[in-house]
């Protein structure tokens, strides 16, 4: 998993959303274990250090998930990547 958005967080002081998130220039909750899962309970949004280095990673192929009370709701299993150097 690369980023999980969750809806329905409470606001905070420390409060981040999901394109604030996607934006800042570190990982975010990578630390817990439990925000890398869909399953969890875990109410807080998600990104890997794997999208600082997107580009290096060379990646090609990605899918989106949106979800709701566990359950799948829409899915894209192949969005392709075409990079331009």
């Amino acid at each position: 998993m690369a980023f999980k958005a969750v809806a329905g967080i409470a606001t905070s002081a420390d409060y981040f959303n999901p394109f604030q998130v996607w934006q800042r220039p570190e990982a975010y909750n990578e630390d817990i274990a439990e925000a890398r899962q869909l399953t969890t309970m875990f109410q807080g949004h998600y990104k890997s250090f794997k999208v600082l280095s997107w580009n290096a990673l060379n990646i090609s192929e990605v899918s989106c998930v949106i979800r709701k009370n566990s359950q799948d709701c829409f899915r894209l299993k192949r969005i392709v990547i075409h990079v331009q150097e």
